[in-house]
């Protein structure tokens, strides 16, 4: 407490050192007697006196003082030295004035610090921003305490020792200005933090092999009054600063500008570092800076990035160039340059002069830079070597080899980025080591001007863009240099010489500028594809290999010996010619002829086709083909010659289609030989192309697929097909093996097409129309067309058949609306297919051939006639319909198809057979039509004087009018009969067949005629009505054969006359309109038959069907030569014996025959009603009784009784009771053949019949009653 106290104590003023006791430490308290004292000049006191307060000015009095204990803070402090120890410090409001100050803590003042004598630094100097330290003596840095500089601006006026191991440290804008000299031995730092050092005099770097840094943070000034000597190890400037003064760089040693992240050091004034020792540039992220006109030299100078060295003028005897940047000025090097390291280097707006010998050596994939107008001139020799993948970035920047110099480039090289220049005005050499050098084109092409000589001795040489004026290349073999973009110039007096390669591709473009360019081999590839273009001539002497690209221009491009044609990218031919005369071969890829350009295959020569590409065309004017010599096309797939490019085959050799198609878009003309291979094509796509009287051989084909095919002359074709597009001219155009068409038009200029005998003409596939216009075709041959809706289409033309045709599936023969068609068959046309579709015949068809229908149908609409014959195949039809068709005499239907009258007009004007016949039209005329197995009559008119003969069956059925028109129709099979029939004219059917009603579909029918239609029923005729619907016939019917009614109703509704035959009702009714005589046959049945009055005047009545009521709705009248037919089979009226009904009067004649059925044997005095009647007359004139029976007949007032009066014996064998011995009595007695003994009748045996059997009354059936039954078999 005492001593903060003293501390606080109040100022004492001024105070002045007096030793008194005895000692140099500022805080020292003695004993004087009973008093404590100090070395102050204060009064003793019982405690020791205070000490020098804030307030206080002290005054050292010429002592030498330490501050050891704790700080000190005074106001100022004077006249003596002082040492602040580690544990002191030293605090001043005003100045420090002192002899010799040795500071090992902190010094603060905010004064001035004036030092006369000596300065031991040793620690840290303090003050406020801009006060000073005057140190006019000398200053010895030389412990391992740092000696820092806080805020002050030092002033060393003396010389500056630094020997020590600490740093100095210049912080908060302290200044370390030397104005006489520094020299030091030690590797250690100037450091700090916004400090700044102002050397103005020798800063001496001596006797140290290490490194002395100035760090970042610290500004150096070397003033023209100041000298960095370093002697021995590095000084290592990583600061911003500025020189003014000079530098000496001794042999050995080396001094080092690394300014760091966003500092200058500038060379503000002109600077040669004396001494062969190393100065190292651009080490720091800082900038090195010469201003500008002034210059900055040295004889060893090393480049080590990453900062920039900029401006001004370098000169450097000898440069190491590792990495960093040369931005803006000029650098030359007299001496030797080594490029080297894995870091790029720069040249960015700065020009680099090389005079001497340059080496770039080491380093892969790394970048030597020349941008923003940065330029490398090399006068002396450069040598690029060692390490592949060098690289050299050109961004608006140019290397030149210039007159004198000369650049070997033993390893890989790639100039890239753009745009920037190589210019060679002297000579390049590549190789030998080199496999690649490259001039790329990362962002822009780097443009290469060769002005003088360039060696390609190994490997590859890429260009782009540029030109060569007066230049040489030399290509060794095995070499290559490839122009991959942009444009390269070709331009006067450049040679080329040697077996390397030429390489155009890329987006390459060279242009031929003088007239004439001999290249030994050249290939023309690459993405997109490199250009020959230009006004003058290519001459390629070897070869030329062209796998994508273009050639342009107004020259043209001569291949001496080989072309060869490859990959699968197009070719470009533009406005240039191409004309090969040596041995070629197009294996991939697309030929692109625009713009008018013309490729000539010349005499002699030879070109392969085996490529799967086309010709092509996209612009311009149309490209020509012209083949002289001989071109072999070998490829599978197709070539094209599209619309615009034009193909001549002018030549006396052979344009030889060995496998492939070839096809035709943009026209042209043949004159010469096309042979085509089996398999492949010759096809006319699109424009003409015309043949003017060569020919086509080969068993490949012409294909005409949307072009036209001009026939001048008479040029001969051995297969021919058209799919679209057309044929025409005035020519003759023979076919003389396959003429195949699918769509098309043949016509146009009158000419002929003759199919040769043994060819064919194959119109079976394709959708479209065939179409002939003014035109003829003579087919001798073999044709067919084939499909649904394909049409032969005539228009004013002729299709003479004199072979066969065949018409397959939907395929048809149609006019034009202009007419003047016709189809002369004197051969076979046949009508085929397995889909059902139909076919037709819509033009003048005359027949005096054969026509043959499978199964399907043919349409025959378009009128005509008919000698020939018609042959149609199970359920296949020939149909006639629209225009009138004539059947003369000598036609003729075969087969188990059918032919067909449809909505049109047959005319049969002489006999004619068919097996199959519909009508839905009108059959007309005065022949006859015999029908052997079907005729169908659904529809129309059946007329004219003739007759229609049905032989099998005959379908008259359908809800749409038929009308028998004055023809007959005879039935000799069995005819169908529904929906309405009208006869005209006196139209009849004569039915000796069967005439059926409702039985296959039903509806309520009508069969009528206004004049006297007539239905002749004859003997062998029979009439069957099924089905619940009423059937009239409101014809006269004369009936002699049989009518059957099972259901419905049949009625007669004009007069009906029945001469024999049998009307059975078993179901449903039959009704006559008009009264009936019957006279002969029956009428009977199990149902109703409405007549107003039935005469029975020669037939029968038979009630039931064994047995049965059979009622008669009318009256009823019996002569003599009728009879009655009544069978008795039990005693149940209509279930076991037959009932006649008469609703009206009875009156009764003629015979009553009485019949025994399923073994009824009536016992006398059994009764039987057999006839009821609303009233009768007259009696039976004979009743005929079974064998041995007799009846009485009973008349009533409404019914007729028969009663049993007597029953004779049986005879023994007659088990049916019919009064003989016969078959029918066998088929009773064979079930009861038992054998001997057997007394039980056997299975299948009716016992009656058992005893009936046994004719020997032996009780059994055996083989001695089987001869008796013999004995006694005698039928009536």
């Amino acid at each position: 407490m005492l001593v903060i106290a003293l501390v606080a104590a109040p100022a004492l003023g001024q105070v002045t050192w007096d030793g008194s006791c005895g000692t140099n430490n500022w805080h020292t308290c003695c004993n004087v007697g009973e008093l404590v004292d100090n070395n102050w000049d204060v009064d003793p006191a019982p405690q020791c006196p205070p000490f020098p307060g804030p307030n206080d000015e002290v005054d050292l009095n010429g002592a030498d003082v330490f501050i050891t204990v704790r700080p000190v803070e005074i106001r100022n402090l004077s006249n003596g030295s002082l040492t602040v120890t580690s544990s002191g410090r030293l605090n001043t409001t005003e100045f420090v004035n002192l002899g010799a100050l040795t500071v090992f803590t902190n010094v603060t003042a905010d004064g001035d610090i004036i030092i006369n004598g000596p300065l031991f630094w040793r620690g840290t100097l303090a003050g406020p921003l801009g006060s000073r330290v005057g140190a006019n003596g000398p200053i010895a840095i030389d412990m391992l305490f740092n000696a820092n500089l806080d805020g002050r601006t030092l002033v060393a006026n003396g010389p500056v020792s630094w020997t020590g191991s600490g740093d100095i440290g210049l912080s908060n804008g302290a200044v370390f200005e030397n104005r006489v000299s520094l020299s030091t031995n030690r590797d250690e730092r100037i450091a700090g933090n916004d400090g700044f050092f102002v050397n103005s005099a020798p800063f001496t770097k001596a006797d140290s092999v290490g490194v002395t840094r100035v760090l970042p943070n610290v500004f150096f000034e070397n003033t023209d009054q100041g000298l960095i000597d370093v002697s021995s190890g590095t000084l290592s400037l990583e600061v911003g600063g500025e020189n003014s003064g000079a530098i000496r760089v001794s042999d050995g040693a080396a001094i080092v500008f690394a300014p760091p992240p966003a500092g200058f050091f500038n060379i503000l004034e002109d600077t040669l570092v004396e001494g062969g020792g190393l100065v190292r540039l651009g080490e720091g992220s800082g900038r090195f800076t010469v201003a500008f006109g002034k210059r900055f030299g040295a004889q060893n100078v090393q480049i080590n990035g990453p900062g920039p060295v900029q401006g001004g003028g370098y000169e450097f005897t000898n440069l190491t160039f590792i990495r960093g940047t040369l931005l803006n000025g000029v650098t030359t090097v007299d001496g030797e340059c080594r490029i080297f390291g894995n870091i790029g280097r720069t040249l960015d707006g700065h020009v680099l002069n090389l005079r001497g010998t340059t080496t770039w050596d080491q380093g892969s994939f790394v970048d030597f830079q020349i941008v923003t107008g940065g330029i490398l001139n090399n006068f002396g020799s450069f040598t690029i070597r060692n390490e592949r993948n060098k690289r050299m970035r050109l961004v608006n920047g140019q290397f030149i080899n210039q007159t004198g110099g000369r650049v070997d480039i033993l390893t890989d090289l790639s100039f890239i980025v753009g745009p920037g220049v190589v210019q060679n005005l002297d000579t390049i050499n590549i190789g030998p080591g080199a496999s690649l050098v490259d001039f790329a084109a990362f962002v822009t092409p780097i443009e290469f001007e060769q002005l003088g000589i360039l060696n390609l001795r190994s490997g590859v040489l890429n260009v782009r863009r540029g030109r060569a004026f007066e230049g040489q290349f030399n290509l060794s073999a095995d070499t290559l240099l490839q122009f991959l973009s942009d444009t390269f110039a070709i331009q006067g007096g450049t040679q080329f010489s040697g077996a390397g390669l030429v390489f155009i591709g890329g987006s390459s473009v060279v242009d031929f500028q003088q007239n004439s360019t001999q290249i030994a081999n050249v290939e023309l590839a690459g993405i997109p594809g490199g250009t020959v273009t230009g006004t003058g001539d290519l001459i390629v002497a070897s070869e030329l290999n062209w796998s994508r690209g273009q050639m342009t221009g107004s020259g043209a491009t001569i291949t001496r010996s080989a072309l060869n044609m490859t990959s699968t990218n197009a070719k470009v031919l533009s406005q240039r010619r191409l004309q090969h005369e040596g041995a070629g071969a197009w294996t991939e890829g697309n030929f692109v002829l625009n713009d008018g350009a013309r490729f000539v295959v010349a005499r002699n020569a030879t070109f392969d086709i085996s490529t799967p590409g086309n010709f092509a065309h996209t612009r311009g004017a149309a490209g020509v083909v012209e083949v002289l010599g001989t071109v072999n096309k070998t490829s599978p797939s197709a070539l094209t010659f599209p619309s615009g490019v034009e193909f001549l085959n002018r030549g006396n050799d052979t344009f030889n289609i060995q496998s492939g198609d070839v096809v035709i878009r943009g026209g042209g003309q043949s004159s010469g030989t096309i042979s085509i291979a089996g398999g492949s094509n010759l096809r006319i796509a699109s424009g003409e192309y015309t043949l003017t009287g060569g020919r086509v051989e080969g068993d490949g084909f012409v294909r005409v697929e949307g072009g036209v095919l001009g026939i001048e002359g008479t040029p001969l074709v051995q297969n021919m097909e058209l799919v679209s597009g057309g044929i025409n001219g005035p020519g003759n155009l023979t076919v003389n093996e396959l003429f195949a068409w699918s769509g098309g038009l043949v016509g146009g200029g009158n000419g002929t097409l003759t199919i040769s005998q043994g060819a064919d003409i194959d119109m079976t596939a394709g959708g479209a129309e065939k179409e002939i216009e003014l035109y003829t075709v003579l087919n001798e041959g073999a044709g067919q067309i084939s499909g649904n809706n394909r049409v032969l289409r005539l228009d004013r033309s002729t299709w003479n058949n004199a072979g066969s045709l065949e018409l397959r599936d939907g395929a048809s023969v149609q006019p034009d609306v202009q007419g003047g068609a016709s189809l002369i068959n004197s051969g076979v046309i046949e009508k085929t297919g397995d889909t059902g579709l139909p076919s037709s015949i819509n033009v003048p068809f005359t027949n005096s051939g054969t026509v043959r229908v499978q199964p399907s149908t043919l349409a025959i609409g378009g009128g005509g006639s008919s000698t020939g014959a018609f042959h149609t195949e199970a359920d296949a039809r020939v149909v006639f319909s629209g225009s009138e068709f004539s059947l003369n005499a000598g036609t003729r239907f075969t087969g188990m198809g059918v032919a067909a009258v449809e909505n049109g007009t047959v005319r049969v004007n002489g006999d004619v057979n068919a097996v199959r016949f519909s009508v839905e039209g009108t059959l007309t005329g005065p022949g006859s039509l015999d029908v052997a197995d079907r005729f169908s009559w659904g529809s129309g008119t059946l007329s004219g004087a003739g007759a229609a003969i049905v032989r099998n069956f005959a379908f008259i059925i359908g809800s749409r009018e038929k009308t028998l028109d004055q023809r007959r129709l005879l039935n000799f099979g069995t005819i169908d009969w529904e929906g309405p029939l009208t006869a005209l004219n006196g139209g009849r059917i004569v039915n000796a067949g069967t005439f059926r009603m409702g039985v296959l579909i039903g509806s309520d029918s009508v069969f009528g005629g206004a004049d006297g239609g007539v239905f002749v029923n004859e003997s062998a005729g029979q009439m069957l009505k099924a089905g619940p619907e009423t059937y009239v016939l409101d014809v006269i019917v004369n009936n002699s054969g049989r009518i059957d009614v099972r259901e419905g109703v049949l009625r007669f509704a004009h007069t009906f006359t029945q001469t024999g035959g049998a009307v059975i009702v078993r179901g449903g009714r039959v009704e006559f309109d008009n009264p009936v005589t019957l006279q002969g046959g029956r009428i009977g049945g199990n149902s109703n038959a409405v007549i107003q009055r039935l005469t029975n005047a020669g037939g029968s009545v038979s009630p039931g069907e064994s047995p049965g009521t059979f009622t008669l709705e009318g009256d009823y009248e019996q002569g003599p030569d009728g009879a009655l037919e009544i069978e008795l089979g039990g005693r149940t009226p209509g279930q076991q014996h037959d009932v006649f009904v008469v609703t009206g009067d009875a009156a009764v004649g003629g015979a009553l025959e009485i019949l025994l059925i399923d073994g009824f044997e009536p016992q006398v005095g059994d009764t039987f009603t057999v006839m009821t009647y609303g009233s009768h007359s007259g009696e039976f004139d004979e009743v005929i009784a079974p064998c041995g029976y007799e009846f009485a007949v009973h008349y009533n007032a409404n019914d007729v009784t028969l009663e049993v009066t007597g029953v004779g014996v049986p005879t023994p064998g007659d088990l049916d009771g019919d009064c003989d011995i016969d078959l029918d009595d066998y088929k009773r007695v064979a079930p009861c053949i038992g054998g001997p003994s057997v007394e039980v009748p056997p299975q299948g045996c009716d016992p009656d019949d058992f005893i009936a059997a046994d004719l020997d009354a032996d009780f059994d059936v055996d083989i001695r009653d089987i001869r008796e039954f013999c004995n006694r078999f005698a039928p009536s």
